[in-house]
């Protein structure tokens, strides 16, 4: 879940509940909102969920600099599999 100002408000309700009930927050956390924060793009409105791989984003390349990056990294990748599988075929040959 995307970290923000509606996020950390619900988790401070939450925490501060006395009855620990859904419906305190649940108007704050509905799909409406969520899907408002998709189509307004004001990422602080609601809860949406960014996935794993948030954290994996380091920068907000251009798409040139992106499809090179991916260029370079599929290049090292075949390179790579490609020793492996020499490697793989020269020991078979021994044995």
């Amino acid at each position: 879940m995307y970290s923000n100002k509606l996020t950390a408000h619900t988790t401070k309700l939450e925490l501060e509940s006395r009855t620990g009930e859904f419906v305190e927050v649940a108007p704050l956390v509905s799909g409406m909102r969520g899907r408002e924060v998709l189509v307004a793009g004001d990422v602080q409105h609601g809860v949406w969920y960014a996935g794993q791989v948030m954290g994996l984003i380091h920068d907000v390349p251009t798409c040139a600099e992106l499809i090179s990056r991916i260029e370079h990294e599929a290049r090292e990748t075949l390179t790579r599999l490609e020793i492996a599988i020499l490697n793989s075929e020269e020991q078979k040959i021994r044995l």
